[in-house]
C-alpha cells in the first residue's frame, strides 16, 4: 500500500513514479515493523511492573571467604523481665565468626501486650561463599540469597522495625555480634538473653533451642530465621510458667543495676 500511494497517476499514458517517495515509504514501511513490536512489548511491561518495583539483582556466587571485619561485640543486656512489648530476632549465618562468615537470613517478630503484632524477614546476599556445613543446618542455598539486598542495603530496613523495642534472642550476643560486625554500625536497643534465663530457670539434659522445643512439644520450621524467633518466644512463654521460673524471677528483681554492658572475649 505505501509502494502505490508514491505512485503518481498517469501522464500522457506513462506511469510517473517518484523515486525517493517509494523509498522514503519502504524505509518507514520497514522501521516500523521492526520498532513498533518493540513498542507495544515495553509498553507492556512498564504497566504490568508497578511504579518504584526493585530491579532483581542476580549476583555471582562468591567463591572466596567473607571479607575480614573488626569484631564490633558491644552490646546491652539485662537481666530485667520483659513486661510484654519487645521483638524477638534471629539471624541464619554461614559460619559461627562474624569476622569471616556472612548473615544469610534475618529475622524479627514484634510482641505487643505478650501477642504477635509483626513480622519482618529478608534473605541476604552474602559477599563471601556458602558453607556446606551450614547449609545442611539451615538449607539456605544460593537461589535463596541471589537476588537478595546486601546487608547494607536490607540493614536500614531492619533497624526501622526494631525500632527502640527490647530485644529478645536464643544466645542473642550471637546474633548481636554478627549484625553489627557485619553491618559496620552499633544497636543500641537492651537485649534480653532467653538462654541465659533458660538456664537459670530449669533444669535440662543441655540447652540447646531444639531441646528446649522437644520439651514443651513445639512445632514448626527450625533454623530459619522466623521460625527460631517463634521458637525463642514460645520456649520463654513455657519457661515463664515453670515454678522454678518464678524464683528466678523474684533474685532479678532484686538486683540494682540490671543492665551491664557485653564484651565478646
Amino acid at each position: 500500500m505505501v509502494i502505490i500511494a508514491a505512485i503518481y497517476p498517469t501522464v500522457d499514458g506513462t506511469i510517473q513514479i517518484d523515486f525517493w517517495g517509494v523509498l522514503f515509504a519502504a524505509g518507514v514501511s520497514i522501521l516500523s515493523a521492526i520498532f513498533v513490536p518493540r513498542l507495544v512489548t515495553i509498553f507492556k511491561t512498564s504497566k504490568s511492573s508497578p511504579a518504584g518495583a526493585k530491579k532483581v539483582k542476580n549476583r555471582r556466587m562468591p567463591t572466596t571467604p567473607a571479607p575480614y571485619c573488626p569484631l564490633n561485640s558491644h552490646y546491652w543486656e539485662t537481666v530485667d523481665m520483659p513486661e510484654g512489648d519487645f521483638t524477638v530476632i534471629d539471624v541464619e549465618t554461614t559460619g559461627l565468626d562474624p569476622r569471616n562468615n556472612d548473615i544469610l537470613e534475618i529475622g524479627a517478630i514484634r510482641y505487643r501486650g505478650w501477642k504477635e503484632d509483626a513480622r519482618y524477614q529478608s534473605y541476604i546476599c552474602p559477599l563471601g561463599a556458602l558453607n556446606p556445613a551450614a547449609q545442611e543446618r539451615n538449607h539456605i542455598t544460593w537461589e535463596n540469597v541471589a537476588s537478595a539486598p546486601l546487608l547494607s542495603e536490607e540493614f536500614p530496613n531492619f533497624i526501622d522495625f526494631i525500632g527502640e523495642d527490647l530485644l529478645l534472642g536464643y544466645n542473642i550476643g550471637y546474633d548481636m555480634k554478627f549484625l553489627q560486625t557485619r553491618a559496620e554500625e552499633s544497636i543500641s536497643n537492651i537485649t534480653f538473653d532467653v538462654l541465659a534465663f533458660a538456664r537459670d530457670s530449669i533444669t535440662s539434659r543441655n540447652y540447646k533451642l531444639d531441646t528446649l522445643r522437644d520439651r514443651y512439644a513445639l512445632s514448626g520450621p527450625r533454623h530459619t530465621a522466623l521460625g527460631d524467633c517463634e521458637s525463642t518466644a514460645q520456649v520463654f512463654f513455657h519457661i515463664l510458667k515453670e515454678p522454678s521460673a518464678q524464683a528466678e524471677i523474684k533474685e532479678r528483681q532484686k538486683i540494682k543495676n540490671p543492665i551491664r554492658e557485653k564484651y565478646a572475649d
